[in-house]
């Protein structure tokens, strides 16, 4: 795959072609956020974490994922939330 070839904006890219697609997709959505992760835009990742948490407001890893998020960019109140 493009991320484990380290072609992290690459795959990030054809996940946005995902999601535009299937925008309800809690998967696809997931995808995006990791692979924007992985490229280091924290700022393109974690619109995308917001949408699968409105999508599955249970979904434990995703909360934390965006929690740790928060706290790498210094928001420390939306992290605790």
């Amino acid at each position: 795959t493009l991320l484990a070839l380290g072609r992290a904006a690459e795959a990030a890219e054809a996940w946005e072609t995902v999601a535009k697609a299937l925008p309800d997709n809690f998967n696809a959505r997931l995808q995006l956020a990791d692979a924007w992760q992985r490229a280091g835009r924290l700022d393109r990742s974690g619109p995308h974490l917001i949408a699968a948490l409105a999508m599955d407001p249970d979904h434990i890893q995703t909360r934390f994922r965006l929690a740790m998020q928060y706290a790498q960019a210094g928001m420390h109140g939306e992290a605790s939330e």
